[in-house]
């Protein structure tokens, strides 16, 4: 009886002791991501300036009738090819036959060539974070952050440009509604979005994301590469 009684207690003891290990982990961990919170804000404005930059050509090839070199074409593809790397994880959901990363280099490689031979000026693009709305931590390498952005772009009728955009895919190109196809003007419109980021090595990357509104201006066109 007794040692059944000492199992007993050496049981108790130990699944107390697991506890309070469980508990002490939940609280460290939950520490270290509320100091987290500051740095995803910042990730997430760094992340929506260089979402801008990948569309851009240099400055010197915003402009009507500049021919646009080869090489600069080709130096864009390398940024996108970095910028897919740096925010972006493998991670590939069930319904998706291919990964972000091959949708934002195929379609930037299209954009690019076909904003050129289509004379197709994309003279100014910004992203910027109007509020976050939640920061919610998912799992121990896992957070969701939802918040609210205003896309501003300044460019002739048909040219096409990345935008954050469509539930999973991330993003598409769009065709804005002018009715002077050579004249570039400028449209804005605020659009609300979920990303999911997962930690990989250190470094937080986006999984999925998924998104409310968009450019809401009449006419609209989009195509998603799934």
């Amino acid at each position: 009886m007794k040692n059944i009684l000492k199992k007993i207690n050496r049981g108790v003891v130990l699944a107390a002791i697991l506890l309070i290990g469980l508990v002490i982990f939940f609280i460290i961990d939950n520490a270290v991501f509320a100091q987290e919170k500051p740095m995803l804000k910042e990730w997430l404005e760094e992340f929506l300036e260089e979402t801008a930059k990948i569309n851009l050509l240099p400055e010197q090839y915003r402009v009507p009738g500049v021919e646009i070199p080869d090489d600069v074409i080709e130096a864009k593809t390398k940024e996108t090819k970095d910028f897919v790397d740096k925010y972006f994880t493998e991670y590939l959901p069930r319904y998706v036959s291919h990964s972000r990363k091959q949708n934002i280099l195929w379609l930037t490689d299209f954009m690019h060539e076909e904003n050129r031979n289509m004379n197709n000026i994309i003279e100014d693009l910004s992203f910027t974070l109007v509020n976050i709305t939640g920061i919610q931590k998912q799992a121990t390498n896992a957070v969701k952050i939802s918040f609210t952005v205003n896309a501003s772009i300044s460019s002739t009728a048909s040219a096409r440009f990345l935008n954050i955009t469509q539930p999973e895919w991330g993003f598409s190109y769009t065709m804005t509604p002018f009715e002077n196809e050579e004249e570039i003007q400028q449209i804005n419109s605020e659009f609300s979005m979920n990303i999911t980021l997962f930690k990989v090595n250190g470094k937080w990357k986006i999984a999925e994301s998924q998104q409310w509104g968009g450019f809401n201006t009449g006419y609209h066109r989009s195509v998603v590469i799934g």
